[in-house]
């Protein structure tokens, strides 16, 4: 009796009930055939049979086509032209009926089962018009065919994963026969002893088969979440048919350890999986130096489906490899190993235990190289990490170029830690969605240096008044009043400002977007005296472009002019800030801060040193609690909704491609400039 792996009557079941073929669509044989073709591999239907035959390969399921019999009428109508209609149909003075008979028809299914399918593949399911083909006794294929109907003779119509040719390519290995007949053996002779060969060898590949077949039940169980990261390029741009709201309901409820327990598989399978695809990368594009995966990876998904032969092949293992390290890390919670350094002479064990970022720095392995050649010395910052740097670097060594969307300014590291991982909480990380976050450390560092002047004579009249002594002559103070003139009139720092957003926009569309407390200074500057220019125009920071923690979000849930006290309720606060500072800090004390309109820094001097930390483990524990009680309201604190928002914008503005596209989209820029 074959074993049930790829096709098992509970798989299939699983597979259609719960829609799992959304993503990445089951292929008819012939379909399946093409499939092949394009990514160089050649097959034909009887290899497919014969391979089913010897249970080396099985087709994903098969579905019959039942036979459909409607009564049907023959007419003449006035003008005596034959015609064909049903019983329903109300007959017309002069209309003649002819014959009545019944149309017998095969069950039309469409060749691609998509999204709008589900309905009457349950129907066939539950009626047992579907199964897979290991549940069946091997029939000949020339048996699918019955009787010739209206609609063709093919009763019986067979599907394969577009999976499957990564066993179909090693089977072909095996079963090609390749001689030179200048070796002067005779061929028939050669022919037996190959022949010979693949019968000794054909239980070891089927064991070997059993081992693919695996992969296969995984990849389309994880397909609808993960089958979005094989096809999106280095923007984000996915392939994907999914509406985001959709997909981002169905990440949510992916749980990797159901998915592995329900196959009987473990993380470390997947990882072997993973540096499999790795190296067969490195086997297909002749690679000679690991840049050329980065750059695969970042080629626009238009131009590499229009590739064929063994490219093509290249890119659908490049995608699957790209699912798996999603799905690794997922799992892990850290990052690994990128697919061209999964392929270095390591276990696969060893791919799941390295902490990329902490790897030791004497090991000879290609993400140390690279750590070495990003890192800057000055900042002490590795900017591998940084996927937009990273990208940066690789296309000037490519001659490409690159620009993300909006540049996201925030006040400090609080933000600059905590929105990535929001991001990631909906499917995305920020510069994915081109975003790129900026902080630019406080709001002292946007405040003109008129202004710190003003602030110095003020201090200069404070101090005289106190001392009751004149610290300033009247010429001097004349010419500090015509320095802070003067400034005001330059404006030094808001002036690079003004020229470094007017430029990113102006140039390359790169909108500016700012995240700021509820303080005086910060509110003013952008309500009042920030401005950029756009064709010579200069303007404020319309509301699109700006949100202040307590008045966008309207001081709900909570009321706080700061980010902790806009997301977090007193007592999550109350009971990390205790956890942190080693001391009892009760949910009143956190009240009276918002009473009193001021920040958690109050608490103690403790708490700016270990703002990062606080906030990490603030966010960590809201997402534990929402899993242990699946309280939605927890995933609607504002910091969400505001990166909810962001990525919804952020899909909307696409970078010219041509003049007339870039002329288009300057005239959508100044309206919503100029919106209050």
């Amino acid at each position: 009796m074959n074993e049930n792996i790829t096709g098992d009557s509970d798989f299939i079941h699983r597979f259609i009930r719960e829609e799992k073929y959304l993503q990445n669509y089951p292929l008819p044989a012939e379909k399946f055939k093409d499939f092949c073709k394009k990514r160089s591999i050649e097959i034909s239907e009887k290899e497919l049979e014969y391979y089913e035959k010897e249970q080396l390969l099985y087709p994903l399921l098969r579905i019959e086509r039942p036979i459909i019999e409607t009564p049907k009428i023959k007419f003449k109508d006035k003008e005596g032209v034959p015609r064909i209609t049903t019983e329903e149909y109300s007959f017309q003075e002069g209309e003649i009926i002819l014959e009545r008979f019944i149309e017998r028809r095969y069950y039309d299914i469409p060749w691609e089962i998509t999204q709008f399918e589900n309905e009457w593949l349950l129907q066939l399911l539950d009626s047992d018009y579907i199964w897979g083909a290991p549940e069946k006794s091997f029939q000949e294929w020339s048996s699918f065919k019955g009787e010739r109907l209206q609609n063709g003779s093919q009763k019986i119509l067979t599907y394969y994963s577009s999976y499957h040719i990564y066993w179909l390519q090693e089977l072909k290995k095996w079963f090609t026969l390749k001689t030179n007949i200048a070796h002067g053996v005779p061929m028939q002779k050669v022919i037996d002893n190959y022949t010979k060969f693949i019968e000794d060898i054909k239980p070891s590949l089927i064991s070997k088969r059993n081992y693919y077949d695996k992969f296969i039940k995984f990849m389309l169980s994880i397909q609808n979440v993960y089958y979005q990261y094989a096809q999106s390029d280095s923007k984000g741009t996915s392939r994907g048919i999914f509406h985001d709201k959709k997909w981002i309901e169905l990440r949510k409820k992916m749980n990797l350890k159901n998915e592995l327990d329900y196959l009987g598989l473990s993380i470390e399978d997947i990882a072997g999986w993973y540096q499999s695809l790795a190296r067969k990368l490195e086997e297909i594009f002749g690679i000679k130096r690991d840049d050329w995966i980065q750059l695969w990876k970042n080629i626009s998904w238009s131009k590499k489906d229009n590739l064929q032969g063994s490219n093509r092949l290249g890119i659908e293992y490049l995608g699957w490899a790209l699912m798996l390290k999603q799905v690794i890390e997922d799992y892990v919670h850290h990052e690994i190993m990128d697919v061209d350094e999964a392929a270095d002479p390591i276990s696969h064990q060893d791919i799941l235990k390295f902490d990329a970022p902490k790897m030791n720095q004497d090991a000879f392995l290609t993400r140390i190289m690279r750590n070495k050649r990003f890192y800057d010395p000055d900042n002490q910052k590795s900017h591998y990490h940084d996927i937009y740097k990273r990208l940066y670097y690789l296309a000037n060594d490519f001659l490409i170029d690159y620009q993300p969307k909006i540049m996201l300014f925030v006040e400090g590291k609080t933000e600059e830690t905590i929105l990535p991982e929001i991001f990631k909480w909906y499917g995305f990380r920020p510069e994915h969605a081109g975003i790129e976050i900026i902080n630019y450390e406080g709001v002292n560092k946007l405040i003109s240096t008129s202004e710190s002047l003003r602030q110095l004579r003020e201090l200069l009249d404070t101090i005289g008044r106190e001392d009751r002594i004149a610290l300033t002559s009247k010429p001097n103070r004349e010419k500090l009043n015509d320095l802070i003139t003067d400034l005001g009139k330059v404006d030094i720092i808001l002036s690079n400002w003004s020229s470094f957003l007017t430029y990113n926009l102006e140039k390359w569309q790169i909108f500016p977007f700012f995240i700021a407390d509820n303080e005086g200074k910060i509110c003013q500057l952008l309500e009042n005296d920030f401005f950029f220019k756009f064709d010579c125009t200069p303007y404020n920071i319309p509301k699109r472009l700006k949100y202040v923690w307590g008045i966008n979000n309207d001081n709900k849930p909570f009321t706080g002019k700061d980010f902790e006290l806009a997301n977090y309720s007193s007592r999550e606060i109350a009971e990390v800030l205790s956890k942190f500072l080693n001391c009892t800090i009760t949910e009143s004390q956190i009240q009276e801060l918002r009473n009193n309109n001021e920040g958690i820094n109050k608490i103690h001097a403790d708490v700016e040193k270990q703002k990062k930390a606080i906030n990490k483990q603030l966010f960590d524990n809201l997402i534990e609690k929402y899993h242990q009680t699946k309280d939605e309201s927890l995933i609607q604190r504002p910091f969400f909704k505001l990166v909810h928002d962001l990525l919804q914008w952020a899909v909307t503005i696409h970078q010219p491609s041509n003049t007339e596209i870039e002329l288009e989209y300057r005239k959508q820029i100044k309206k919503m400039l100029s919106e209050e």
